[in-house]
């Protein structure tokens, strides 16, 4: 049976990550609420180490598009903007530090990566989806998986499907890691203005203007895992709350 075309999924997941430091708390725990949701109370989640991103710092993660938050040490001693909750109203990467200070936009990857680890899930698939070059009468796809050799010429022909009468094509590989370079069989390229098109980790993604967008889990490996759950009874969480925390413990 030839496998089923992957869904072209929804807008690019927006990601918040909030970093802090202060050496003299053993512990930093957080109470937030997400886009506006109730609010969750402080010591069921702690910030996570985050040095090999900011030496001395702590991190959460949380899938959210706006986030408002206090911080505290687990001993009654708090970190907010003058007593009122931090406020971050838009996806991205803050720091905490009397104020709130948005410095860039939030490392997806690891935001996807936390996220995954701490549902206990293992993604292995790797889908693309493009509009090529209406001209095209078909499309290819040279690529290298997980710092491979390049596929020989002319490589993965891609599938094609209609979506709401556009001409969509596809393909899916399994690895952690791909580049990608299309081409129409023949002497035309496309590889993303020279650099080639590059996805950095498992899931599903769409070529928007030249680059590639993540739009969420592989449609392959939610149906592996939703098939291993039915057949094996898998004991794992229902699904992913979008947080990377650590579970907080009482301070003594």
């Amino acid at each position: 049976m030839e496998a089923a075309p992957p869904s072209l999924g929804g807008s690019p997941m927006n990601y918040i990550e909030v970093f802090h430091s202060k050496q003299s708390w053993r512990i930093c725990t957080i109470s937030y609420s997400a886009d506006g949701r109730p609010w969750v109370p402080f010591n069921r989640f702690c910030l996570i180490d985050a040095s090999e991103v900011r030496p001395g710092f702590r991190v959460f993660r949380i899938r959210a598009s706006s986030l408002a938050f206090r911080l505290s040490n687990g001993r009654g001693t708090g970190d907010s903007a003058n007593d009122v909750a931090y406020t971050a109203p838009t996806p991205g990467r803050y720091v905490a530090d009397n104020g709130l200070t948005r410095v860039g936009d939030a490392d997806v990857g690891a935001c996807v990566a936390a996220e995954r680890k701490a549902a206990g899930e293992t993604h292995s698939w790797i889908e693309l989806s493009v509009r090529v070059d209406p001209k095209w009468p078909q499309a290819w796809a040279t690529v290298a998986v997980d710092g491979g050799e390049w596929s020989a010429l002319p490589g993965l022909r891609l599938k094609e499907r209609l979506v709401d009468g556009d001409r969509w094509c596809w393909t899916r590989v399994r690895g952690s890691r791909a580049e990608f370079a299309l081409h129409d069989g023949g002497d035309e390229w496309d590889n993303g203005g020279g650099g080639n098109y590059v996805v950095g980790w498992p899931g599903k993604w769409i070529v928007v203007g030249g680059k590639c967008d993540y739009v969420g889990p592989a449609d392959a490996d939610l149906a592996a895992m939703a098939a291993a759950k039915q057949g094996d009874k898998m004991q794992r969480a229902e699904g992913s709350t979008g947080v990377n925390a650590e579970p907080a413990k009482a301070s003594t």
